[in-house]
C-alpha cells in the first residue's frame, strides 16, 4: 500500500510538472503584471530621496518628445526592498538598486523573465552613492533603450498573435509590404501607392497610413521632404471632420529625427505633432521612412493618434509596436 502511495504521488508531481510547462519544455512563468509604462525602483526610501533617486528620475521619468502635453518616460513606482514581495515581483519592469561596501564590482546587469515573462529587468551594484550617480550616468541611455524595447516587444507580440489578417493580405497585396495591423483597425482609404486604417472609439482615434514613393536621392530621407511628403498625402486623402477640413502636420515644432538601420535597410524615424487645417483636432505621429531592398521605393509607415484630454504616450507607443513591424514581401520587392 505505502509503494502504490508513493507511485500515485509520483505520478501526480509529473502531472504538476508538465502541466507548468510549455510545448518546447520550459517551465512556464506566471504573466507580467503592471500598467504599460510603469517601472518599480527597488530601492530603500532614503537613497530613492537622495542623490541616487533624483539620478534614476533625471533619466527614467524624464519628458517624453514630440508630445502636445508633458509625459514622463515611464511612470516609476518605489518600493523599498523589504516590501518587494511578489506583487511586484511580477511587474514587466523593474530596476534594482544594490548600494553597498560589500559589492565587489560595481556594475549594471541586464536580465530577462527572472519572476515572470516577458519581463525587464536592470540591477545596479555600487560600492557608494557616488559610484552609483557616476554608473547610471555612464549607462542611462542604454538602460532607457533596454525598457522602451521590453514595452515594444510585448506589443509586437501581442499583435503578432492577435490582428486584422484580412487588413494585412490587403496592404501586402496592394503595397507589396507587410505590416502586422492590430485587432479593432478598420481600413478608411485605399488609393495607388497608399493605404489608411484607423482604429476608432468614442475617446480616441488612433490612425496608421502605409504609403510609397520612388527613390530617387538621398534627399528623400531629409525631414523638409519627408513632412511635405506627408502633408500632401494627408491633404489628399485624410479628410477632417468639418468640409475642406484635412490632416497636416504641425510646423512650428520640427519633428525629433533618428536616422537607422531597420532590418538591413536604410531608415529614417521621425516623431512630431500633426493639426487639422479647418479645425481644432490634433495630436502625436510617429513614422519610420525605409529604403526598399531593390532601392527602387522609399516605404513610410505612419501612425497618429487624436485622443483629447488623455495621456497619448502609450497610445502612441501602440503605433510604433505597429509600424515597427514592417517588412517586404520579397517577391514584390524583386519585381
Amino acid at each position: 500500500m505505502k509503494r502504490l502511495s508513493n507511485i500515485i504521488a509520483l505520478i501526480a508531481m509529473v502531472v504538476v510538472l508538465f502541466s507548468s510547462c510549455s510545448s518546447d519544455g520550459t517551465l512556464l512563468k506566471k504573466s507580467v503584471t503592471g500598467r504599460a509604462g510603469e517601472m518599480i525602483v527597488v530601492i530603500p526610501t532614503d537613497l530613492w530621496q537622495d542623490t541616487v533617486g533624483v539620478t534614476i528620475r533625471k533619466h527614467l521619468a524624464q519628458e517624453q518628445v514630440s508630445l502636445p502635453q508633458a509625459e514622463t518616460l515611464f511612470d516609476l513606482v518605489n518600493v523599498p526592498p523589504d516590501a518587494f514581495a511578489d506583487i511586484f515581483k511580477s511587474n514587466r519592469s523593474i530596476i534594482q538598486v544594490n548600494i553597498s561596501p560589500s559589492v565587489d564590482s560595481s556594475r549594471v546587469a541586464f536580465s530577462y523573465d527572472t519572476w515572470a515573462a516577458p519581463q525587464n529587468i536592470v540591477s545596479i551594484f555600487a560600492k557608494d552613492k557616488d559610484e552609483f550617480v557616476q554608473l547610471f550616468n555612464g549607462s542611462a541611455n542604454k538602460i532607457v533603450s533596454f525598457m522602451l524595447k521590453g514595452e515594444k516587444d510585448r506589443l509586437m507580440s501581442s499583435y503578432a498573435q492577435f490582428n486584422e489578417e484580412g487588413i494585412i493580405a490587403d496592404i501586402k497585396e496592394h503595397l507589396g509590404v507587410n505590416i502586422v495591423i492590430p485587432p479593432g483597425y478598420k481600413k478608411a482609404t485605399e488609393k495607388k501607392d497608399f493605404y489608411w486604417v484607423r482604429y476608432d472609439t468614442p475617446e480616441i482615434t488612433q490612425s496608421i497610413m502605409v504609403y510609397t514613393f520612388p527613390y530617387t536621392s538621398d534627399s528623400s530621407f531629409t525631414p523638409e521632404f519627408l513632412v511635405a511628403y506627408r502633408d500632401s498625402i494627408t491633404k489628399a486623402y485624410a479628410e477632417g471632420s468639418i468640409d475642406n477640413s484635412y490632416v497636416t502636420t504641425e510646423h512650428r515644432i520640427p519633428p525629433a529625427t533618428q536616422f537607422f538601420e531597420f532590418k538591413d535597410n536604410y531608415a529614417v524615424e521621425m516623431r512630431g505633432l500633426w493639426r487639422t487645417e479647418g479645425d481644432f483636432m490634433g495630436g502625436p505621429y510617429i513614422l519610420i521612412a525605409v529604403l526598399s531592398p531593390d532601392y527602387k521605393r522609399v516605404i513610410v509607415a505612419d501612425g497618429w493618434v487624436y485622443a483629447p484630454k488623455k495621456e497619448k504616450r502609450n497610445y502612441v507607443r501602440q503605433l510604433e509596436a505597429a509600424i515597427y513591424s514592417l517588412s517586404f514581401d520579397k517577391d514584390k520587392a524583386a519585381e
